[in-house]
């Protein structure tokens, strides 16, 4: 976006934005959903009810290498849920659909992940972190007809899904 090869991103990682006011960028928010600790539908806490920290502890969480999320490693740290790493060269390209290819380790969603992996379930323990879906925006652009209409169609389109999954924020 630097380079100004595009003027616009939309990402799930709005903690990764602290943005200042005199930033180049504008930060539209689409949704906001809570995150959630997820596994595969066989795992075996995937049925599991009001699981604690040291039910998840004994299985390892996938995590990205340090200083890649910032922001999500901050907030994953203050909650004592980075501390087990699997080696994301664990997936295979046959089973890219969320699942570590040892079907044991729990991974980081949301509603999305949700939609997009029904394999995956999310497991009843309480991350207490917000997903917020936002449209990145070049500030020179921000107030173009274009970008106002993603903004209200990406909004529109969340507001249908939220019918289904009512934890989704508008």
């Amino acid at each position: 976006m630097r380079s100004r090869v595009i003027d616009a991103y939309l990402t799930s990682l709005k903690i990764e934005f602290p943005l200042p006011n005199d930033s180049d960028w504008i930060l539209f928010d689409i949704c906001r959903m809570p995150w959630s600790l997820m596994a595969d539908r066989q795992h075996p806490l995937a049925q599991e009810k009001g699981l604690k920290l040291h039910d998840v502890a004994r299985f390892p969480k996938l995590t990205l290498p340090e200083g890649i999320l910032p922001g999500t490693e901050i907030a994953l740290k203050q909650r004592f849920l980075w501390d087990d790493p699997v080696s994301i060269s664990r997936y295979r390209s046959e089973d890219w659909d969320g699942r570590t290819a040892d079907r044991a380790s729990l991974i980081y969603g949301f509603t999305f992940t949700e939609l997009l992996k029904p394999e995956l379930n999310a497991i009843d323990f309480p991350l207490n972190l917000e997903a917020g879906v936002v449209l990145v925006v070049h500030r020179e652009v921000a107030e173009q007809g274009a970008i106002q209409q993603l903004v209200d169609l990406l909004r529109n389109q969340a507001s249908r899904l939220r019918r289904n999954h009512p934890c989704l924020q508008i």
